[in-house]
């Protein structure tokens, strides 16, 4: 039996339909631990235009990782300003990142993240980040092993609306 080939590239527009796909399978998995997440979202004009801004490389980047040609996960990223009262000036940010569950625990996530990683260095960026629910666990204990430190943390409460 021999060892699958696991690579890991640059998206382009060929890859929009699997981003799309992948990003579906996302919202599903986090839907989980987000009751707010709009499951029709993939299927918005406005996730249309942000895909092919990230695989073409208009804005950001996005990353596929593929199992003898098939892919298994991607991840897209972006390079934004930092808040103004920081001393640094951009930051890039790990928006999204999905793995097949089938090929989780073999290094492919891994690989995707060392990918942004380089994009984030060679676009000039000191600082790296990314959002993950809090009762995700297990998105939150890979990205700590990948060197990702807890830094802020977003508080929500569900209110109701004033009536009039």
């Amino acid at each position: 039996m021999s060892t699958p080939q696991i690579t890991t590239r640059r998206a382009t527009l060929d890859d929009f339909a699997a981003l799309k796909a992948f990003d579906e399978a996302l919202i599903a998995y986090d839907a989980n631990f987000d009751e707010t997440l709009n499951a029709k979202w993939p299927e918005s004009e406005e996730a249309t235009e942000y895909f092919r801004d990230r695989a073409s490389g208009a804005e950001g980047v996005a990353f596929m990782a593929e199992v003898d040609g098939k892919t298994v996960g991607f991840l897209t990223a972006v390079m934004r300003e930092a808040h103004s009262y920081r001393t640094i000036s951009q930051v890039a940010e790990l928006e999204s990142m999905f793995v097949d569950p089938a090929w989780r625990g073999r290094a492919i996530g891994e690989q995707l993240v060392e990918h942004f990683l380089a994009w984030a260095r060679s676009s000039g960026a000191t600082r790296v980040c990314v959002e993950a629910s809090y009762d995700n666990s297990g998105a939150v204990k890979f990205y700590q092993k990948m060197g990702f430190i807890p830094y802020n943390i977003l508080l929500e409460q569900t209110i109701s609306p004033m009536r009039s």
